[in-house]
């Protein structure tokens, strides 16, 4: 069945939560905070994870969590398993938050907007550059990371502004859109741009994904009205911008269910892409309620810890 525009907006959307206002202090836990922009511009809201074992005196890794479409800082910070990590592991967490587009879901000015005006890159670029001053952090081990539509504003952002970080992580997302027949009148094609510098990364995409398609989903020779980007092209533009070794090293775990390529890139710069032949849309491994779980999409894949695995990549790759 071919989905519409509808059909795709509507299963990228989670239940969002509101969050609260400014909170100031760095003491270990979750707390909501605010960030002026530009004069005039409305102030972001971002939720912050401190470890029990920050120190002030000691630079700590900053990993940065982008939700999904429809998805907040707070739901974000529960399902997903980071703060887990950070406790084990002493890193901080940021959670950015989309602004609500045209039919009132928050999501990311990336490849795929619904009516976003938001100057995301800007945001984020802010928000990296507050939390780098107001905290003690690492800058050879500032982390992008994101799913669903946060994953296409990490790949948007890594290309413009890959040079401000260490490596990224991406689930269920893609470099691109096409909305109508590319090149025919009214038809309009989105990519992110050439990236500025080698960033390396570590891509998760479910062969049976029915919203961001592993593949060009044409039905009998027709262009679809609106299709994204493959997640295997989408991963060759950073596997060629890094400069990376052209046929990976293939490893299949899971009777062949998990597949995991690895492009060794130049200086450090890999690039490594798991293939989940059952998984759908959402996260491997996350923790996800039965009313999720239920879904038309199905449940998550949980041979595959995502979160454990993205965070592993990220270890092994300081700037």
């Amino acid at each position: 069945m071919k989905l519409s525009r509808r059909h795709i907006f509507a299963a990228l959307a989670l239940a969002a939560l509101p969050t609260p206002g400014f909170a100031g202090d760095t003491a270990p836990g979750s707390h909501a905070h605010t960030i002026a922009l530009a004069k005039d511009a409305a102030p972001r809201s971002y939720r912050l994870y401190i470890p029990p074992g920050y120190d002030k005196a000691k630079p700590a890794t900053l990993v940065v969590m982008l939700h999904g479409r429809g998805g907040d800082a707070v739901r974000t910070g529960a399902m997903y398993g980071w703060n887990d990590l950070a406790d084990k592991n002493g890193f901080v967490v940021a959670y950015p938050e989309a602004l609500p587009d045209s039919q009132e879901q928050r999501a990311w000015n990336a490849v795929f907007t619904t009516g976003q005006k938001a100057d995301d890159v800007a945001f984020l670029s802010a928000l990296l550059a507050h939390l780098q001053t107001s905290l003690a952090v690492d800058t050879k081990r500032v982390y992008l990371v994101g799913h669903s539509s946060g994953a296409m504003m990490t790949y948007r952002f890594a290309a413009e502004k890959g040079d401000t970080l260490a490596a990224i992580g991406v689930v269920a997302g893609s470099i691109g859109s096409d909305f109508g027949v590319p090149g025919a009148t009214g038809g309009r094609t989105i990519r992110v741009a050439k990236p500025v510098a080698p960033v390396p990364l570590v891509a998760f995409h479910g062969k049976a994904d029915p919203i961001v398609p592993f593949d060009w989903h044409d039905k009998k020779g027709e262009p679809p009205i609106f299709r994204f980007v493959p997640a295997p092209e989408s991963v060759r533009l950073f596997v060629s911008a890094n400069g990376a070794e052209a046929t990976p090293k293939r490893e299949e775990s899971f009777a062949g269910n998990v597949v995991k390529e690895t492009f060794v890139g130049k200086s450090g710069a890999d690039v490594v892409f798991y293939q989940i032949g059952d998984g759908n849309h959402k996260w491997p491994g996350a923790k996800y309620t039965a009313e999720e779980e239920a879904s038309s999409y199905g449940a998550a894949n949980k041979q595959v810890n995502a979160t454990a695995l993205i965070w592993e990549f990220f270890k092994a790759h300081p700037r």
